[in-house]
């Protein structure tokens, strides 16, 4: 599958905005191609627990 666009979100405990952010994506996006991933830099807040839900739909990276 050829993709229009890559989005690469670098998170560091901002979980409740990282699931905002990733669902507006989808919500909104309508015609694009598109991949999400998450560089999550060892976050403590439970970032990457929020995003069980639709980890199907993106590509997470985690760092220590």
């Amino acid at each position: 599958m050829k993709l229009d666009i890559s989005i690469v979100i670098v998170n560091y405990n901002t979980g409740e905005y990282l699931i905002n952010c990733i669902s507006s994506i989808f919500q909104f996006n309508h015609s694009l191609k598109l991949e999400v991933i998450v560089i999550d830099n060892n976050s403590s807040d439970k970032s990457l627990e929020l995003l069980d839900s639709i980890k199907e739909k993106i590509a997470i990276l985690k760092n220590k």
